[in-house]
């Protein structure tokens, strides 16, 4: 069946790697994808409502919109808003027809843009839901109600895992569990010799406990600084972008190394240089609902995994993970066992990260959208020759 999709998503394209980019690269292999990112400032100087547009690979378009600053004055910023907004929808309507966009599946990852739904024409819509954004800090106003609507509105629903799948299954007639997938061959390279482990972290001391992925409040600082404390022989190597928290709230020691975000082609070189690999998540609202990528992608690098006892990695990767419950003491004591690791327990995760790729996963999803699609096609078809006044499926 042939569509485009207009993907509404609010991480940034060049972000951290992670679920949008993993499955819209593999869209775009049998649908043109327009991915759309949520608002950005112009640039200093600059007052005009632009687009700014990318093409990173064949069929995958990425557009950023770039709208008016705020100054702090209430009026002026008003005045702002509504220049924007009327600025906001002729230009992405613009985008689309320059890039011949016609036959539309809106797929939201952000149900704050659902609003966009009623100014774009479709032929379906997608909620995957890959995270409970309403419990992250700092929510956007309304996005519960936003959600609902958008809920009210899909044609189908996708899950980024089972506490999230739990969550949406008595809101919607069509909800279908996707766990994050894994690139193996990829993280596979932290296991070949002839691959190269990067300078700032192969200068730091061994044993090294590594975390790759975005620090916000979803990890537990407080964990992190007491491990380090009561381990002071041990390197914590954190990897990643800080985000919605202050440096100042960050732990500090001499035993914890914050090398900044790294790009996703490296990440298995930085998993080689590591003895364990480490998901110290905070048990908290933001964490209720978590599906952790970086689970599989660990053991696609068969490194030993520990992790905090989130309610996913518990459910589905008990077998492989050490998981520690208990405080500071019951995540060394975790440490200590996964730097002992048997290798029948490391090729079992190498197993599992195999059966769970991106690829089998784009596969499920793109038939149930499409056999989704076609019902609800029937449906309407069936409809529409009872009722003249039944507006056409492709409107």
């Amino acid at each position: 069946m042939q569509f485009d999709i207009v993907c509404h998503c609010h991480l940034r394209w060049d972000f951290v790697w992670q679920r949008p980019q993993q499955l819209m690269t593999r869209m775009a292999r049998c649908h043109r994808v327009f991915f759309l990112e949520d608002a950005a400032p112009l640039p200093e100087g600059e007052d005009t409502p632009r687009l700014a547009i990318s093409h990173p690979q064949d069929r995958l378009v990425v557009v950023r919109p770039l709208l008016r600053r705020h100054t702090g004055d209430a009026e002026h910023d008003a005045e702002v808003d509504r220049e924007n907004a009327k600025a906001f929808v002729p230009m992405v309507r613009a985008a689309l027809e320059a890039h011949h966009f016609h036959t539309i599946v809106h797929w939201f990852y952000t149900p704050m843009a659902y609003w966009l739904a009623n100014e774009i024409p479709y032929i379906g819509i997608v909620y995957d839901c890959m995270d409970e954004l309403a419990l992250f800090k700092n929510p956007p106003p309304g996005i519960v109600e936003r959600e609902q609507e958008l809920l009210d509105c899909a044609n189908v629903v996708f899950t980024g895992g089972r506490s999230l799948y739990l969550g949406k299954v008595e809101r919607h007639a069509n909800v279908h569990m996707f766990a994050s997938g894994v690139e193996v061959d990829h993280f596979g390279e932290a296991c070949l010799p002839e691959t190269l482990v990067p300078d700032d972290i192969a200068s730091i001391n061994r044993p090294r406990f590594t975390y790759t992925g975005v620090i916000d409040e979803r990890l537990d600082l407080e964990l992190i600084g007491a491990v380090a404390r009561e381990r002071p022989d041990w390197s914590f190597v954190m990897i990643g972008p800080v985000v919605k928290i202050e440096e100042s709230a960050l732990p500090h020691a001499p035993n914890i190394h914050y090398l900044g975000q790294k790009p996703y082609a490296k990440l298995p070189q930085y998993l080689k240089g590591s003895d364990v690999a480490i998901m110290p998540f905070a048990l908290n609202d933001a964490t209720r609902f978590i599906s952790p990528t970086k689970t599989l992608e660990y053991m696609a690098a068969r490194r030993p995994v520990v992790s905090t006892p989130i309610a996913d990695v518990v459910a589905y990767y008990n077998r492989i993970v050490w998981v520690a419950s208990g405080g500071a003491s019951a995540f060394v004591s975790a440490c200590e066992a996964a730097l002992h690791p048997d290798a029948a327990r490391l090729d079992e995760g190498v197993a599992v990260a195999r059966g769970q790729t991106w690829d089998s996963i784009v596969d499920r999803m793109n038939a149930l959208l499409e056999e989704t699609l076609s019902q609800q096609c029937v449906i309407r078809d069936s409809v529409s020759e009872h009722d003249p006044n039944t507006k056409e499926w492709r409107e």
